[in-house]
């Protein structure tokens, strides 16, 4: 909402974006002059365009806007409009009171039949040379040069006429197409396609009267499949890496991202290392123990009653 309070803008152009509507502090942009939306997602232009006294040239083309603001035609300052390629279903209102040098309204939802309906034929003719006079415009003003600001003119190469159907009668017609080509052929002539031709396969094995060839037996119906109930979407195979997960010390590491939380993975054990060193500690304890093997040896006591006897005797002689 802050744009509003750029008062000294004389140049916007926020082309090439994915902008899908305006601030309502566009309008209050007093000193604007120049201002490019095109090539953008743009829905609706602000409705009070009128109240910018400035405003010289609006580039609107390649957009979703649906419809044009009711008073536009009081915004005596513009010269240059460009809404090519929109969904505008309707021309201006009060058209012929603008006073327009460049004006491209081709390729929105607005055929030259309806064009003219709704204005003239006059009024139609006038509005292809403002069409010639935009699409063969250089971009180059005195204002955007003082700026140095130019103009890309590839907006304006490579455009189409007005549509030859609006986008009802188009999305009508394609349904009317598809329910042709969907029916069952009830409608039409037996041996006839729908654009009226012959089939002459038909008409070769065509059999008179209602008599079945001996050949040509009815299949019963257990012969046939039912495809629609067993079909399965296909899904190829799938490519995925198997890892070595009794050896993921061998296994590179590539980052935070891994999909193991340990950074790193330590050697793991050698079961057969194992095995050799239990069998080495079990072949010293029977080293150990003697003929007992694992048995515990008899507990035997430390001291025996009178054992020091005869020592202390002979202490006391000495004394």
């Amino acid at each position: 909402e802050a744009l509003g309070n750029l008062k000294s803008l004389k140049i916007l152009d926020i082309s090439k974006n994915n902008l899908s509507w305006i601030p309502k502090s566009f309008i209050d942009l007093s000193s604007l002059e120049f201002c490019n939306f095109s090539q953008n997602s743009i829905l609706m232009l602000p409705l009070d365009l009128e109240t910018m006294p400035k405003l010289t040239h609006l580039l609107a083309a390649f957009n979703m806007i649906a419809e044009l603001p009711e008073n536009l035609y009081m915004l005596k300052s513009l010269q240059t409009l460009d809404v090519y390629e929109n969904q505008i279903s309707s021309v201006p209102k009060l058209l012929t009171e603008m006073i327009l040098t460049r004006f491209d309204l081709a390729q929105n939802d607005i055929t030259v039949t309806v064009f003219k309906d709704q204005t003239s034929p006059e009024v139609f003719e006038k509005y292809l040379a403002l069409q010639e006079t935009l699409r063969t415009w250089d971009g180059v003003l005195v204002e955007n040069q003082k700026e140095n600001y130019q103009l890309d003119i590839s907006l304006f190469l490579g455009r189409n006429e007005f549509r030859t159907m609006r986008a009802a009668e188009k999305i009508q017609y394609q349904s009317k197409m598809s329910d042709l080509m969907n029916s069952d052929g009830d409608e039409e002539g037996e041996g006839v396609d729908f654009h009226g031709n012959v089939d002459d396969d038909y008409m070769e094995n065509e059999i008179e009267g209602d008599e079945v060839p001996p050949d040509s037996q009815p299949i019963p119906d257990t012969e046939f499949e039912d495809w629609t109930n067993h079909l399965e979407p296909y899904s190829p195979p799938k490519l995925s890496y198997c890892h070595n997960l009794l050896r993921m010390d061998q296994e590179s590491w590539w980052g935070s991202e891994q999909f193991c939380p340990a950074d790193l993975h330590a050697t793991p054990r050698n079961e057969k290392i194992l095995k050799n060193w239990e069998r080495d500690r079990q072949m010293r304890k029977m080293r150990h123990v003697g003929r007992w093997g694992r048995r515990q040896l008899p507990t035997l006591p430390l001291l025996k009653e009178g054992q020091f006897e005869d020592a202390d005797s002979a202490a006391d002689g000495f004394y």
